[in-house]
């Protein structure tokens, strides 16, 4: 059963949310309760569409791209660009802290992915 669930992107992506909404809620732990929820909701949704989206967007761009650390490279800056963008819109009191960790977790896997994606093909 484990791993059948394993293989569902919804359980990626819920699991993703959840543990990253509440690392924002941690990182911003000297706020008032109201701050930290925000920002825990909106890290759990950016971080559930991230999760669904950084494969899909990794895919296309090593299509179009001379070396996979390129595609990599810009599904990165385009992530941090997007978290760090909507944290500010949100007034996240905290945005360095609250983003470290979804930044270093989703670029550990982009990079990781690509590569292995371009040594299979």
């Amino acid at each position: 059963m484990i791993r059948a669930l394993a293989r569902r992107t919804w359980v990626h992506v819920a699991v993703g949310a959840l543990l990253m909404g509440a690392w924002a809620v941690f990182a911003n732990r000297m706020h008032p309760m109201a701050e930290r929820l925000q920002a825990g909701v909106v890290q759990a949704v950016l971080s559930g569409t991230l999760t669904a989206l950084l494969k899909t967007v990794a895919d296309h761009l090593r299509l179009h791209l001379p070396h996979w650390s390129l595609a990599a490279g810009i599904t990165f800056v385009l992530s941090a660009a997007l978290l760090l963008k909507v944290h500010a819109m949100a007034g996240t009191p905290e945005i360095g802290p609250t983003v470290a960790v979804p930044l270093a977790v989703s670029g550990t896997y982009v990079f990781a992915y690509s590569y292995l994606r371009a040594t299979d093909a």
